[in-house]
């Protein structure tokens, strides 16, 4: 749970206590707030996050991997990058995350709307158009976020071949300067997609046509 401090501290309870989720963590980016929040939420949780930082909080969901994330739109791109579904529940968040309908988050409605909230979280999945929106066709702000130092490095796959023989499945310079444009919190997800059709299509070294080839088929 991560957002503006009310938002953070209120939604957690309720998921707490009204329909028994394990809080791991509850944090917020307005710094002011921090001691409030850690009074309000001292029951749910002692992990508590105070940053205005969205790595330091894609660090986190990488590292618990919860099984839903809530937070602004920016948690979304971050959990998306690592395969956890996320809800928005706090600014900043896109126009979407805005309905005219009634959605109320007190009372018995509000229990049942923030129960839909993560139905519905869990069963969509993740949208696979955010590594088109924010990839090498389209540099946006997003491709500045790339943590300072940060170094490309070239992995080295072991891949299974007819459940017998095993061979490296190795990338090349072009094709890892490619993908180091995809901003770093979709960056993971993107690279895993693109082995997988590098072993489905028995392509030993990944170059910049196999990276173009593995973005159409996903439907990039």
């Amino acid at each position: 749970m991560f957002g503006t401090p009310t938002t953070a501290a209120g939604i957690a309870r309720v998921l707490r206590e009204e329909l028994d989720m394990h809080v791991d963590f509850v944090g917020t980016y307005v710094l002011a707030y921090g001691d409030w929040l850690r009074r309000r939420v001292a029951d749910l949780t002692d992990n508590v996050v105070v940053t205005d930082d969205f790595r330091v909080v894609a660090k986190l969901i990488d590292e618990n991997r919860p099984d839903i994330m809530f937070g602004s739109q920016m948690e979304r791109h971050s959990a998306s990058a690592v395969g956890v579904p996320c809800a928005v529940i706090s600014p900043p968040a896109h126009i979407l995350n805005f309905p005219l309908g009634y959605a109320p988050f007190i009372g018995y409605d509000g229990a049942n709307h923030i129960g839909d909230v993560v139905n519905q979280t869990q069963v969509l999945g993740l949208e696979h158009h955010l590594i088109e929106t924010f990839g090498p066709r389209n540099q946006g702000r997003f491709a500045e976020a790339m943590p300072e130092g940060a170094e490309v490095h070239a992995p080295t796959v072991a891949v299974a071949v007819a459940a017998v023989e095993t061979r490296e499945l190795r990338w090349d310079p072009a094709a890892e300067r490619l993908v180091s444009r995809i901003p770093f919190f979709v960056r993971k997800k993107a690279r895993n997609n693109i082995e997988k059709y590098a072993r489905d299509n028995a392509i030993p070294v990944v170059d910049e046509r196999t990276v173009l080839a593995a973005r159409e088929h996903v439907g990039g």
